[in-house]
């Protein structure tokens, strides 16, 4: 008989269970032969759950493996406005939608990153169509950087870009990117010995931006041989390298540009032509593909007055030298090495020092140097006005520059730093600039009244862009009167947000508006406003079926629940958040808050994704004819919740249920549920009833019976008993028991605590200075990219 064929294994996870939260795990080798022969084996069944966008691929491996998906590889939520889409891509199926906006970029930023991840992004790249990679402040390791090399070097897959930003970067490494067109090293502190290792592995390369890395003259006459030997460089980025003169540069301007051929020259060049034309010849009889020669690539030549000239780097239309030391005295060696060059080719020298005078403080100036077939030109930039510069005997605008190539905007959030120098530097963009170098010295000084003012003025700038633009700026303004301690405007901010959300249709910023909120009325001890405001934001959590900030809320209503005593409850909603138990969708309270949600969507008169004067009106910002837009309040926080939870929103609101979740069944039905809506007012007044025991703690040592008894109830079974006539001296020891027993270490083990949410240090985490940093540098980073984008 045959032997039987060996059963296949069924696909199983790796890991039983997978963490709630991601967390960098160091990987054995062990661990990555484990992990190579899993995808190697199950290779048929995970190749056909593969779809064509990474992120559902990433998530797909780690689930299936059961592992935590790193941060970078969730996808955040997006909302589409259909009236982008022309008539005949407005109808379509949101299916369809989604595959004709294939992201083929992926942003790593300042996070380490596994090798497991690292692995799965390898299986994964090719048939996700992923093409660019971008790392900045990951420390990476040989072992990851090993892995990096695997994922450019796999036949199967199409990634052409690669940055690799402000971090150390392996040598061993650089050896491995001959298949990269687009490579960028930030602030990467590269060395002459890595800096020859990368020159002699790049024959692909277009394009190579060395943003800060205080090259030496060594480096740079490395980086010049290297163009003697590739022509297919397009783009060279040099800025902020301590350049001093443009002499230093003299190993790359001698392979740039035409240079005229001696007779002995030109003779050897036909040779070389007439050998070339041959393989080409050779080429077109071979039958079988792969088999042809290579065809050796010969540089253009030109014949200009009866000479004979060979135009090096042809291809090569840019060098940035941005943000160096080249001064006014270099003018002669750039105009000289400017005719060499052809009619398209452009020098880029900004922010650089000009030559120091006696009594002068250094000055920066700036210069983009045109070439054409008659003259050379080049104007200085200034500030006051747009600037004309002559191209080829046509007055355009310098903004009009060339689109750098390979870049990917589409899932850029901030302009690559060589694009962001093509930009002329007119008065908006110098205010921009020196917003942004002002807010973030302010806040790292800790002068928040003087941030709050500045960013004052931004919001007031932000209108002239668009809504999400706005609400961020709004945001960070939020934010920094929560750090300054100014509670009531910083309440009064998000509550715009609220109702900014209302009128972009946007239900994510109403759900992080009405979660900013609860959390503040927290930090001012109002437990039961804050408890408002989350239950409202569960309604629409509910509605976008959003388990993750539905976990996050349950975590807020355990903190709320144990800070007010009723450790049951907190326990519970704590078990909630840990476990990622979601409502059913079976709950009457989960169906009534989406029917809520959804009626009051359709009661929105106006809705708007264009910033106008009706927008600000709404927001409360304006009123009538104003141009300044209200920034601050002058109500209290009190007077202001009052006056917040007047809004027909608020006026109806879920009870928390007083018993677990997880109830008893009997015959698989729920008993004693409690989930119900039920008007606010009536609400309010059983809750002015219970105000002595609101504002104190309540009392502990109560039996199940008694917690189902109402307020009142209580208070007349207490009177009844035979301590009637020391009762209130009772209820006080009973109370001041419970202050001295809430400060022992003891209570915690009560209480399922996650310790590792970032919502747990109140004001030590999220109002730090530091998130605010980024905050503001993403804020200034779409603005420019919404400059760039709508310039004319």
């Amino acid at each position: 008989m045959p032997p039987k064929k060996e059963e296949r294994k069924p696909l199983e996870p790796m890991f039983p269970e997978i963490p709630l939260f991601y967390e960098y795990i160091d990987y054995s080798n062990e661990q990555m032969e484990q992990l190579n022969e899993y995808l190697n084996y199950f290779k048929p069944e995970l190749t056909a759950m593969m779809k064509n966008n990474i992120f559902d691929n990433m998530e797909i491996l780690c689930q299936t493996i059961g592992i935590s998906r790193h941060p970078s590889f969730i996808l955040p939520t997006q909302m589409i406005d259909l009236n982008d889409f022309d008539e005949n891509t407005k109808f379509r199926n949101p299916e369809e939608l989604d595959g004709d906006q294939v992201p083929q970029m992926i942003q790593i930023n300042s996070i380490k990153i596994d090798l497991f991840t690292l692995r799965l992004l390898d299986y994964c790249a090719g048939v996700s169509g992923l093409t660019t990679i971008k790392m900045s402040n990951n420390g990476l390791t040989a072992r990851q950087y090993q892995q990096m090399a695997a994922i450019i070097n796999n036949p199967e897959n199409k990634v052409k870009k690669l940055f690799i930003d402000w971090q150390q970067v392996n040598e061993n490494f650089l050896q491995q990117v001959q298949q990269i067109e687009f490579l960028t090293l930030r602030s990467c502190q590269l060395t002459n010995q890595q800096i020859q290792t990368l020159t002699l592995n790049v024959q692909n390369l277009k394009c190579l931006d060395l943003y800060d890395n205080k090259l030496s003259k060594e480096a740079l006459n490395l980086i010049g041989k290297m163009l003697g030997q590739n022509s297919l460089m397009e783009y060279l980025g040099l800025a902020k390298n301590g350049i001093q003169s443009f002499d230093d540069l003299q190993g790359i301007t001698q392979s740039i540009g035409r240079f005229q051929m001696s007779q002995e020259e030109y003779d050897e060049y036909k040779t070389k032509e007439k050998e070339r034309d041959a393989i080409i010849e050779r080429n077109k009889k071979v039958k079988k593909k792969g088999t042809e020669e290579p065809v050796p690539y010969l540089e253009p030549i030109q014949q200009i007055d009866n000479n004979w000239y060979v135009i090096k780097n042809s291809r090569l239309w840019l060098i940035n030298l941005s943000m160096n030391q080249i001064d006014d005295s270099s003018r002669d060696a750039i105009e000289k090495f400017l005719l060499q060059t052809g009619e398209n080719f452009q020098l880029i020298r900004r922010h650089c020092r000009k030559q120091k005078r006696s009594l002068e403080r250094n000055q920066y100036y700036d210069f983009i140097y045109f070439n054409s077939m008659k003259s050379t030109k080049a104007r200085q930039v200034t500030n006051s006005s747009l600037i004309e510069t002559t191209l080829n005997n046509q007055s355009i605008s310098s903004r009009k520059v060339v689109k750098l190539p390979y870049l990917y905007t589409k899932h850029n959030q901030v302009l690559s730093t060589s694009r962001k120098l093509l930009l002329e530097e007119n008065s908006v963009t110098i205010q921009l600039n020196t917003q942004k170098r002002e807010l973030l010295k302010l806040i790292y000084d800790r002068q928040l009244d003087e941030a709050i003012d500045t960013t004052r003025k931004l919001v007031q700038q932000c209108i002239a862009y668009d809504l999400n633009i706005f609400g961020k700026s709004l945001h960070i303004l939020a934010d920094m009167y929560i750090s300054n301690r100014e509670f009531a405007n910083g309440l009064y901010i998000y509550n715009v947000l609220r109702v900014l959300a209302d009128v972009q249709n946007n239900q994510t910023l109403k759900i992080d508006a009405l979660i900013q909120m609860g959390d503040l009325c927290k930090l001012q001890q109002q437990y039961q406003l804050s408890k408002i405001f989350l239950k409202k934001a569960l309604q629409y959590v509910w509605y976008q079926n959003d388990t993750e900030n539905e976990a996050t809320i349950y975590d807020y209503f355990g903190v709320l629940y144990y800070v007010q005593g009723e450790l049951r409850l907190a326990k519970e909603y704590h078990d909630r958040a840990m476990n990622f138990i979601k409502e059913s969708n079976d709950s009457a309270a989960r169906k009534h808050g989406i029917e809520y949600v959804k009626s009051y969507i359709k009661r929105i008169n106006y809705q708007s994704q264009v910033m106008n004067n009706m927008v600000l009106s709404k927001l409360g910002l304006i009123q009538g004819n104003e141009t300044e837009i209200k920034l601050t309040t002058l109500l209290d926080f009190n007077i202001l919740t009052e006056q917040i939870l007047q809004d027909y929103e608020f006026q109806v609101e879920m009870s928390t249920p007083n018993r677990p979740q997880r109830c008893i069944t009997k015959n698989g039905v729920l008993q004693n549920d409690v989930d119900m809506f039920e008007n606010v007012k009536e609400l309010h007044e059983r809750q002015k009833k219970r105000k002595f025991f609101e504002k104190k703690i309540p009392v502990m040592h109560l039996t199940r019976s008694v917690f189902k008894q109402t307020i009142e109830e209580q208070l007349e079974q207490r009177m009844k008993t035979n301590k009637q006539k020391n009762s209130v001296d009772e209820f006080k020891k009973q109370l001041q028991k419970f202050h001295t027993y809430k400060n022992f270490p003891e209570k915690l083990e009560k209480v399922n605590i996650n310790h590792l949410s970032p919502n747990r240090n109140l004001i030590g985490f999220k109002y730090s200075f530091k998130p605010m940093r980024h905050q503001l540098l993403d804020l200034f980073g779409e603005i420019e990219q919404y400059m760039y984008l709508h310039s004319s």
